[in-house]
């Protein structure tokens, strides 16, 4: 399995010569979140489109355990 927020195509291109039957799956992290989420997954989101404030809030709380 190959995972990753984004591709370049020389990557992509891997899959079909590595991978038995290769499948793309494009998902949002917003989708992504929430399905975890209602699983009982504790996480959070850490992408660019979020603000500085929240972005260096992700990690500190992840070192504190929560």
């Amino acid at each position: 399995m190959m995972f990753t927020a984004t591709i370049t195509l020389v990557i992509e291109s891997l899959g079909p010569k590595y991978l038995r039957r290769p499948a793309s799956v494009y998902i949002g992290v917003a989708v992504l979140t929430k399905v975890l989420a209602e699983k009982g997954n504790s996480l959070c989101t850490l992408h660019g489109g979020k603000y500085q404030e929240c972005r260096d809030l992700a990690p500190a709380q992840f070192k504190l355990g929560q």
